[in-house]
């Protein structure tokens, strides 16, 4: 009789164990924080040549997202998804690369597409690709962004104010 009750005991703390660890991970919160923000100062721009802003990211969380999407909170406060504002956001993960012409930043460099991008380390930088000055004014009206990312299969979604951050700007006009 012992012996057929420690096997579905076995069972039932295995299944609870399972649900606590489940319900742990699912409570579990992370943040993304803005680090760092580049700026183009007014003498560099002219627009011969594309311009990569670079934007840093932490994220405070135990483990890595996966980012599945970034919309953009622009001035009238609604969301913009990537296709609807012209200029482009991609990922590097290398290091914070500043404010740098298309020429200065080298054939090696690599950036990586912000979607459905799993990141290795907890800090990233996004990097958004800038063409014309029309580009830059439209990127100075973005507010904000909205990532959407999952950990362990579960999707979050979490926004970061840019016009709450001090001392960061995207052009020191």
């Amino acid at each position: 009789m012992l012996q057929s009750f420690k096997k579905p005991a076995v069972f039932l703390f295995l299944f609870i164990a399972a649900a606590v660890i489940l319900f742990y991970i699912s409570t579990l919160q992370g943040e993304f924080l803005l680090t760092s923000r580049s700026s183009l100062a007014e003498e560099n721009q002219g627009f011969s040549e594309p311009v990569y802003l670079s934007t840093g990211m932490a994220f405070t969380g135990p483990w890595n997202p996966t980012i599945l999407n970034v919309q953009f909170i622009g001035e009238d406060n609604f969301l913009k998804e990537q296709g609807d504002l012209p200029f482009q956001l991609f990922v590097d993960n290398e290091g914070h690369i500043g404010a740098v012409s298309e020429s200065d930043l080298g054939a090696t460099f690599q950036m990586q597409s912000v979607k459905n991008y799993k990141m290795k380390e907890q800090n990233m930088n996004l990097v958004f690709k800038v063409d014309t000055e029309e580009e830059e004014r439209q990127l100075e009206n973005i507010n904000g962004i909205r990532i959407t990312y999952s950990i362990w299969g579960m999707r979050r979604i979490k926004m970061v104010d840019f016009e709450g951050e001090k001392g960061v700007a995207w052009n020191s006009k």
